[in-house]
């Protein structure tokens, strides 16, 4: 999951907005100057992969998974995950049968599900951070395997149920629970900030992903940051830049859609297990495992 700052207009406008507090003109060349210069002084974070696992791999033990096969993209993002997953399987005792690879382009995966099913393995991770993930994921179904079928992420979106259907019922997938943030137990930190987000962006653009919160959490980060910024220095001051930084990483529990954000020197993902959870295709729709 990336975190990153909004670059779409209607985010810009409200940043800038909220720096040039003073109501100065705003000309394009200010306008562009003081984006770039919050974009480089604002934290973003790549969820790493091993914590992204954690989700998948306390489901893949409730489930008695003992034996696991890998089928990944032939990019940096699969061979991230088969390093994170072969490694952390060890620890917990799942034995990795296999490990495949596709490419994007690839109109089957034939060859790599018939490879991963000769050692009949209790479960199969694909490895894609796209709907390219249906190409192995179909081509296990088509040749018939029964196992249990792991997303990595990024699959979570109306498009991969369309085209899955039948094909991806049952499937799991590590995501943010701001796609389901309606099924979330009342109390829970970010529902009433995700509920609300959802239902204006689906009023105007009728669909959901996860994808599509990053922008509103990064006016949210924000948002908490630039009153502490401000005692620091003026909007587009070093020192104002300096502030932004200071106060994100001392800020705790800043709760947005996909999380709640506490950033440190060391931790510059910023949340925890709050901002994950497993979700399974029920009838058509994301369910979340509970």
């Amino acid at each position: 999951m990336l975190l990153n700052i909004p670059t779409t207009f209607a985010q810009v406008r409200y940043l800038i907005r909220s720096w040039y507090y003073d109501n100065k003109p705003v000309t394009h060349a200010r306008h562009v100057r003081e984006v770039r210069e919050a974009r480089n002084a604002a934290t973003t974070a790549r969820q790493e992969e091993i914590d992204r696992l954690n989700a998948i791999v306390d489901e893949v033990l409730k489930k008695g998974v003992k034996t696991l096969g890998i089928v990944a993209m032939n990019d940096p993002f699969g061979e991230s995950w088969i390093k994170a997953t072969t490694e952390y399987a060890v620890t917990k005792g799942i034995k990795i049968t296999g490990v495949e690879h596709f490419e994007r382009t690839d109109n089957n995966a034939v060859p790599q599900a018939m490879k991963l099913m000769k050692d009949k393995p209790d479960a199969v991770l694909v490895a894609s951070n796209n709907n390219a993930a249906l190409t192995p994921h179909l081509s296990l179904i088509e040749r018939g395997y029964k196992g249990k079928i792991y997303q990595a992420g990024g699959t979570v979106n109306p498009d991969f149920l369309r085209i899955g259907a039948k094909s991806v019922e049952g499937s799991f997938n590590e995501q943010s629970p701001f796609v389901i943030a309606e099924q979330l137990p009342d109390g829970y930190p970010i529902k009433a900030g995700a509920v609300k987000f959802l239902k204006e962006y689906e009023a105007k653009y009728q669909t959901r992903a996860a994808y599509i919160a990053y922008g509103g959490d990064s006016v949210k980060l924000i948002e908490a940051a630039i009153p502490s910024a401000l005692k620091k220095g003026k909007p587009g001051t070093p020192e104002f830049r300096e502030g932004i930084r200071q106060a994100l990483l001392t800020e705790r529990d800043i709760a947005a859609s996909q999380g709640v954000y506490n950033f440190t020197e060391k931790d510059r993902f910023g949340v925890d297990e709050r901002a994950r959870i497993l979700l399974t295709v029920k009838d058509g729709k994301y369910q979340m495992v509970k």
